[in-house]
């Protein structure tokens, strides 16, 4: 698999994302040389339909209201309680783009 380099959107189309009104928690794919930008309730249908316009092309992605897109927790003792019925061991995940 080859990496390529996410290009990050002109401030003027961010802002433009940032100022949709109706979306908090909705995923945005950015195209970032043209600015056009797809918003959608999950990353997979917003990437599907980037996709769809953009074939091949890397994309910049960000959820509104959110400085993260993705969060989960990850560890060995994902899922499982301790004797005390807490979930101790778990580690929580966020990334930020």
């Amino acid at each position: 698999m080859t990496h390529k380099k996410v290009a990050k959107p002109s401030e003027a189309v961010l802002a433009e994302v940032r100022a949709l009104k109706g979306h908090e928690g909705d995923v945005v794919v950015i195209e970032p040389e043209s600015g056009r930008y797809f918003v959608d309730k999950n990353l997979t249908l917003a990437v599907r339909r980037a996709r769809k316009a953009f074939p091949g092309k890397v994309f910049y992605c960000v959820r509104l209201g959110s400085p993260h897109t993705h969060t989960g927790v990850s560890g060995r003792n994902f899922g499982k309680r301790n004797d005390q019925g807490d979930s101790r061991g778990q580690k929580r995940v966020e990334r930020s783009l």
